[in-house]
């Protein structure tokens, strides 16, 4: 069975509601961003290597980055930055960056009903540099001993202590408690 054309009042309507749909449609907001490349590093001296820089933008990682890195979105943007530097003469620094766009009033319920009719685009822009700290250097024995306390390394022998025969702190102590692993059972 073929159906006939729409005629009469329905097909009037057709085209000026689809008119309208689209004037109505106009307004578009656009949130982007835009990660920086970090400062250059210094000029390495001569016969040195250069420094090595990366910068991690969510789940895209970019070796010595020259140009900003932009994302857009209809939807606010949550951009976690880390960026990671190792120099010539091999000291490690990082930085931490978070940039987001905010979700501006015009955009929330109800001034969206009003501002989604206005013939405009709107644009939230946010924009961010890390910024580089040093990683500070530490004594292997140490961190050993930090990650014991904390349960997270587990040793056959501690590391050695030149002020002792055996290698343990306490080791001539009779108070000294025997060494767990990390399922908290005394090894032997």
């Amino acid at each position: 069975m073929v159906r006939p054309p729409p005629t009469g009042m329905i097909a009037c309507l057709t085209v000026p509601v689809l008119l309208g749909m689209s004037l109505l449609s106009v307004g578009c907001i656009a949130h982007r961003t835009a990660v920086n490349p970090p400062l250059p590093a210094a000029p390495p001296p001569p016969g040195e290597p250069a420094a090595i820089t990366q910068l991690i933008t969510g789940a895209t990682v970019t070796n010595d980055p020259q140009a900003p890195i932009t994302e857009s979105s209809h939807l606010p943007i949550d951009v976690p930055v880390s960026v990671w530097r190792r120099d010539s003469d091999g000291i490690i620094s990082r930085g931490e960056l978070r940039v987001t766009t905010a979700l501006p009033w015009w955009q929330r319920f109800p001034a969206d009903i009003v501002t989604d009719l206005v013939p405009i685009e709107a644009e939230v822009f946010a924009s961010g540099t890390a910024t580089f700290t040093q990683v500070p250097n530490a004594d292997r024995a140490v961190l050993f001993a930090q990650a014991e306390r904390d349960g997270y390394a587990r040793r056959e022998a501690p590391p050695k202590n030149p002020g002792t025969k055996s290698g343990s702190p306490d080791a001539g102590s009779k108070n000294a408690a025997p060494h767990k692993d990390v399922q908290g059972k005394p090894t032997p």
